[in-house]
């Protein structure tokens, strides 16, 4: 698949899961997790995603968006036009659209968003924390989406 990085199709071989076979079954472990990873690795090069990758659609769609729409504004060749701009400051608003949607993404993803809970677990600020963080995580989602959703036709090169 043309544009396919190698690190996408490998991405099942994490470290953490092998330190969990080894610690539940030892070397077997290690070579059923091994299995398992080249047939992750097979769907990827194949299908350009895996069953790890259907567990977990939310995750995935999170991770991979905002990698895509970094490589899309770093080598893209052109810019649509945005509305109420003329044809020399397209590009820097197309930039500044992609640099919103990217960082919307990220905060929207719970392993990349940048607000963190202070408080020890178990507590009633933990919760409210918690509760506050995932209205903003949903906020962003919405917004990225909507972006998304806006600019949806301008996503070529």
């Amino acid at each position: 698949m043309p544009g396919v990085k190698l690190w996408d199709i490998w991405r099942p071989f994490k470290r953490e899961n092998y330190r969990c076979a080894w610690n539940d079954r030892k070397l077997l472990g290690i070579v059923r997790q091994f299995c398992v990873d080249v047939k992750y690795t097979y769907q990827r090069a194949r299908y350009g995603y895996c069953d790890l990758d259907l567990w977990n659609i939310d995750s995935w769609f999170l991770d991979i968006i905002p990698r895509m729409l970094e490589e899309h504004r770093d080598t893209r060749h052109g810019s649509p036009v945005v509305d109420g701009t003329d044809e020399k400051t397209c590009h820097d608003e197309w930039t500044n659209i992609l640099n919103r949607m990217i960082f919307l993404f990220r905060e929207a993803s719970e392993d990349t968003c940048t607000k963190i809970n202070p408080y020890e677990e178990f507590c009633m600020k933990y919760f409210d924390e918690h509760r506050k963080i995932a209205e903003y995580r949903e906020k962003c989602k919405d917004e990225a989406l909507a972006m998304f959703t806006k600019y949806f036709y301008g996503l070529w090169d």
